[in-house]
Parts: C-alpha cells; sequence; structure tokens
C-alpha cells in the first residue's frame, strides 16, 4: 500500500493531472512580466534590458518611469503610459511598441530597456 491511496498503482496506468491553478488575467499578465524580467528582457518581450537598470521593483537603477520616451496618452477619459520610441519607415514615422491596448502600457517601475535615454528634467542639475 502507498501513502497516495488505496492501492498501488500500475507504472503504466493513466493518471488523472491535477487541475491547473486557476488565474485571473492580471495575475497571469504579473507572471509574465516578473518571468520576462528574471530573463533579462523588458516586460514589453523581445527587447533587452538595460545594463544598468532595476531588476527588481524599488531597487536602484535606470525605470521606464524616468525615460523621455515614456508618454501619457489621453483617451476614454484616462491617461495611458505608452512608450513612444519613433521608428522610422520610409518617410513614415511609427510607434510599435504602442498598441493601443493594456498589454502595452508601460509601467513606471518596469525596468529600462537598451533604447533608454533620460528625461530632460533627469539630465539637468
Amino acid at each position: 500500500m502507498s501513502a497516495d491511496g488505496l492501492f498501488e498503482v500500475p507504472a503504466d496506468a493513466y493518471v488523472v493531472p491535477p487541475a491547473p491553478e486557476v488565474l485571473t488575467r492580471g495575475e497571469r499578465r504579473t507572471r509574465l512580466v516578473a518571468t520576462r524580467i528574471a530573463r533579462g528582457e523588458h516586460p514589453l518581450g523581445r527587447i533587452q534590458l538595460h545594463a544598468d537598470a532595476a531588476r527588481e521593483r524599488g531597487a536602484g537603477g535606470l525605470i521606464c518611469g524616468t525615460c523621455r520616451f515614456r508618454e501619457l496618452m489621453g483617451g476614454n477619459q484616462r491617461s495611458y503610459p505608452k512608450c513612444r520610441l519613433p521608428v522610422q519607415v520610409g518617410d513614415r514615422v511609427t510607434f510599435p511598441r504602442d498598441t493601443g491596448c493594456e498589454s502595452s502600457d508601460i509601467r513606471a517601475w518596469w525596468p529600462a530597456c537598451t533604447d533608454y535615454q533620460p528625461t530632460e528634467s533627469e539630465t539637468t542639475p
């Protein structure tokens, strides 16, 4: 007899897997952000972190909140923080990191990416 049940379970027997953990959309997003930061990747994904970026919330280092490309965009009576890094495509300027949805909102505490440039208030004494 085993500690798991009344009878020994044969090695080739089908065992019902445990029920998956039920997470809200926000909890899944929080875990994804933490995983990406731990990998040295910016929470937006596929962007490397700056060498001097903070690796934990509240830790010292460069953060998105002090980057000149982080702008509050208005809409629907609210403000949404977006990364407005301009990218030149032919004769047109685009902002590929601003997708217009919640997943592209830039939290001020997020670690800075390799495109980080300090705001004017950060550079002037």
